[in-house]
C-alpha cells in the first residue's frame, strides 16, 4: 500500500511538472504572438494572424488568443490585417467574444480603413460562418447600405452586393436548420 502511495505521488508530481511546462509553453507562444501582432511590420503582423488561423483550424481559440486580435480588427492601419482577422474570429471558443467586434467591422464605411469595402465584406462572411441570429440584421443593414449607395466602392460595389446576398442567404439557411 505504501509503495502504491509513493507511485501515485511520483506520478502526480510528474503530471504537475508536465502540465506546468505545457502551460508555460502556451504562455510563451502567446507572448510571442503578442509581440508579432504588435510589430510595425506588416509581414510580421500577418504572420501572427496566420498562426492563429492555423491554430483555430485545429482547436477553438481561447479568450486570450482572441483578445490579441480584437484591437487590431478595430485599429490596425492596414485593412489587409483586418480582413485576415475576420477569417480567424469565427474560430473563437465562444461566439460572444467576437460577435460585436465583427458587427462593428461590418459598419466600417470609410473607404480607406475598410480597404474599399473589403473589411465589412469579410466581416459579413464571418458572421455567416458564426451562424448567430444576432448577426443577421447588421448583415442586412450592410446590404441595404450597398444597395442604396451604388457608387460606393467603385468597381468592387457589384461584387460586394453579390457577396452580401450570398452571405445573408447562407446565414438564414443555417438559422433555419438550427430552428428545426
Amino acid at each position: 500500500m505504501k509503495l502504491q502511495s509513493i507511485r501515485i505521488g511520483f506520478l502526480s508530481a510528474i503530471l504537475m511538472f508536465l502540465l506546468s511546462h505545457v502551460s508555460l509553453a502556451g504562455d510563451q507562444d502567446l507572448e510571442g504572438l503578442r509581440q508579432k501582432i504588435a510589430s510595425p511590420n506588416y509581414e510580421t503582423r500577418r504572420s501572427a494572424v496566420i498562426d492563429l488561423f492555423h491554430t483555430g483550424e485545429k482547436r477553438p481559440l481561447t479568450k486570450a488568443e482572441i483578445d490579441l486580435l480584437l484591437p487590431h480588427l478595430k485599429l490596425d492601419a492596414d485593412w489587409r490585417i483586418k480582413v485576415r482577422i475576420t477569417l480567424v474570429l469565427p474560430y473563437a471558443a465562444n461566439p460572444d467574444w467576437v460577435l460585436q467586434p465583427l458587427i462593428s467591422a461590418l459598419q466600417d464605411r470609410d473607404e480607406e480603413s475598410s480597404g474599399g469595402g473589403n473589411v465589412p465584406t469579410a466581416a459579413c462572411s464571418a458572421l455567416a460562418r458564426l451562424a448567430d441570429r444576432r448577426g443577421l440584421q447588421p448583415s442586412e443593414d450592410w446590404l441595404n447600405y450597398l444597395e442604396s449607395n451604388p457608387k460606393c466602392y467603385r468597381d468592387l460595389h457589384n461584387g460586394w452586393v453579390e457577396i452580401a446576398k450570398k452571405n445573408i442567404a447562407e446565414l438564414k439557411s443555417k438559422l433555419e436548420k438550427t430552428a428545426h
